[in-house]
C-alpha cells in the first residue's frame, strides 16, 4: 500500500490503517478521524466485503471461481444470520451453475418468448455517456431502459427539445402501461412530459 500523503480521505479504518495512522506523526501529518454515522453502516460495511469478496474470487482460478462463489455465499450468509438470524437464509445461497436473471419476458401466442430491447450497457453499472462516437448513444440507451422500467424519477437540466422529442413517445407508452414518471424540470417543453 502506498504511502498516505497530505489529501482527503473517506476509508474505513481497519487494522492495517490503523498502524499506518499511528505513524504519521513521525511524517509530521495529522489524521482528522471522524466517527461513522450509524446510519451509513450498511453501505459503508457493504462497500468493504464487497470488495473483499471481489479480491478474494479474483484471486481464485477462473474454472474454480464459481464453486467459491457459492462457498462465500454460504459462508457470509452463516456470519449474518449468525448476527441477525432474520436477515438472511440459507436458500439465499448461490446455485450450482452459478447464473443470473437478465429478463422476464411476455409470452407470444407461440409460446415463443417476446423480447425485451435490453440497453448496450450493463443495467448494473454506473456509466457517464457524452454520445462521443465509440460510445452507445445516450437517447437510444435510454430508449431501451424505458420499455422495462416500472418507475421512472426524470430530473433534467441543460437539455436541448431536439434531444428529448425522440424520447416522449417512449414516456407516454410507459405511462399509458399504468407505470410510474416523476418529473422535475422547469424546461419550456415540460408541459409534454406531464402529458405524458
Amino acid at each position: 500500500m502506498a504511502d498516505f500523503g497530505p489529501g482527503l480521505y473517506d476509508q474505513l479504518i481497519d487494522e492495517l490503517l490503523s498502524d499506518r495512522l499511528d505513524a504519521l506523526a513521525h511524517q509530521r501529518l495529522a489524521a482528522d478521524i471522524q466517527d461513522v454515522d450509524p446510519a451509513e453502516l450498511p453501505d459503508r460495511l457493504g462497500e468493504v466485503l464487497g470488495r473483499w469478496a471481489h479480491d478474494a474470487l479474483s484471486a481464485v482460478g477462473s474454472d474454480q471461481r464459481a464453486d467459491a462463489a457459492i462457498d462465500l455465499s454460504k459462508a457470509v450468509i452463516g456470519a449474518i444470520a449468525g448476527l441477525q438470524p432474520d436477515a438472511v437464509t440459507p436458500d439465499h445461497a448461490l446455485v450450482a451453475p452459478v447464473q443470473r436473471l437478465a429478463a422476464i419476458e411476455a409470452l407470444a401466442p407461440t409460446d415463443e418468448p417476446i423480447p425485451i430491447r435490453r440497453p448496450l450497457t450493463p443495467l448494473r453499472d454506473t456509466v457517464l455517456m457524452t454520445n462521443a462516437r465509440d460510445q452507445p448513444a445516450v437517447g437510444r440507451e435510454i430508449e431501451a431502459e424505458i420499455d422495462s422500467a416500472d418507475r421512472i424519477d426524470l430530473v433534467l437540466a441543460f437539455i436541448r427539445w431536439t434531444g428529448i422529442r425522440e424520447l416522449l413517445p417512449h414516456l407516454r407508452r410507459h405511462v399509458e402501461a399504468g407505470a410510474a414518471l416523476t418529473q422535475s424540470t422547469r424546461a419550456p417543453w415540460a408541459a409534454e412530459l406531464v402529458a405524458a
